[in-house]
């Protein structure tokens, strides 16, 4: 019988396979004892066993909430199936012992709490005083031929054996899909936070996280890295005009345009803040990368957003940043590296915007005087 696992708890599915098991249990043993001869009143405690596993198990088939049902058949097992077990056979000589084993794993994995702990004492208690009073009294037991016992383990041994099996398989598939369900949640929560919720694009996190990384894979080639910061031109008067709703739209727009423009492995795309934009482009020199903003801004052209209240165009525009290093020979910080970019597009705005400016050392220095 399959039960599916969209429909049923693991503990559910757990309990619902134990009550099918000693309803099978229950037929074999019955027809064997039937088969070997053994008196009728051999079957008793399992025709008890095969009925109550029956119906509980058609119960917890149809009911939502199985809690109930589950502690009735822990409780009937523990304190009613195992201990007529254990009486109607002949005590320790018998394979009730393994009945036993598996009846507390059901109490410690279905139980939980305070519960769980009285219930694995008493349970305990239970079979050692059971033991003793076969120890002190084994007449009291029912006996059995030493062909009738061999019957009874060779029966019992297999079976049980199979059924933790089943057990431990449907422990470890509920594990493993738990295991990747965290992953694929960590994962998940992982990227929301090293990407701006508007746009998608990385963040700070991800760059401080991605930065030494991208430095290692460079420094075997002395590769060239280029930055190129972006800022959309008048973008105040555009969002105090337009409102934020539209606001939002053209930083998504612009976004799109720089996501497309940084498909490769090594490169990244990300917002700062506000409108402020960088990417960041692996085995690039300074050629490259002008070649790349020019392409970002030619795109960002060709979408035509309109901008009325800017000073440059009627369109939306953007003014670039770009500084570039060779990884190996006059590495910077990050931190730098940005400044470095910042500074460019400050000389780009200050020079009439919507332009592409390359950082220089002394064009940064006349900017201090």
């Amino acid at each position: 019988m399959k039960i599916k696992e969209g429909k049923y708890s693991v503990k559910d599915r757990i309990f619902i396979y134990y009550m099918l098991f000693f309803s099978l249990l229950a037929i074999v043993e019955i027809v064997s004892n039937i088969f070997y001869g053994l008196k009728f009143f051999y079957n008793y405690k399992w025709i008890m066993t095969f009925i109550s596993s029956s119906l509980l198990m058609c119960l917890s088939l149809k009911s939502k909430n199985t809690k109930l049902l589950k502690r009735i058949g822990i409780y009937f097992g523990a304190f009613a199936i195992i201990p007529m077990a254990w009486i109607d056979s002949p005590g320790i000589q018998s394979s009730s012992i393994l009945y036993s084993f598996l009846i507390l794993i059901m109490i410690n994995y279905l139980l939980v709490g305070i519960e769980r702990i009285i219930l694995t004492f008493l349970y305990t208690g239970e079979n050692l005083s059971i033991i003793f009073l076969y120890l002190k009294h084994p007449d009291f037991f029912k006996p059995l031929t030493i062909k009738q016992q061999n019957l009874d383990w060779m029966i019992s041994i297999p079976t049980i054996f199979f059924f933790t099996s089943i057990l431990l398989i449907t422990f470890e598939r509920a594990y493993e899909r738990e295991r990747r369900k965290n992953e694929s949640t960590s994962i998940i929560l992982k990227k929301k936070s090293q990407t701006d919720y508007l746009t998608g694009l990385f963040n700070r996190e991800h760059l401080s996280e991605n930065w030494p990384r991208l430095l290692n894979l460079h420094r075997r080639r002395n590769d060239s890295i280029s930055l190129i910061m972006f800022d959309i031109d008048f973008f105040k008067n555009y969002n105090d005009h337009y409102g934020h709703p539209m606001g939002d739209k053209c930083l998504v727009s612009f976004a799109h345009i720089l996501e497309s423009n940084t498909e490769r492995e090594f490169d990244f795309a990300y917002r700062l803040g506000g409108e402020e934009f960088l990417i960041i482009l692996g085995q690039t020199n300074k050629r490259g990368a002008v070649n790349v903003a020019k392409k970002i801004m030619k795109a960002l052209e060709n979408t035509a957003i309109p901008h009325e209240y800017s000073s440059v165009d009627k369109i939306v525009t953007a003014t670039a940043g770009i500084t570039t290093f060779v990884v190996g020979e006059n590495e910077k910080s990050c931190e730098v590296l940005i400044n470095e970019a910042d500074q460019a597009l400050y000389n780009g705005k200050n020079n009439g915007r919507n332009r592409i400016v390359c950082y220089s050392e002394e064009a940064y220095i006349n900017s201090l005087k």
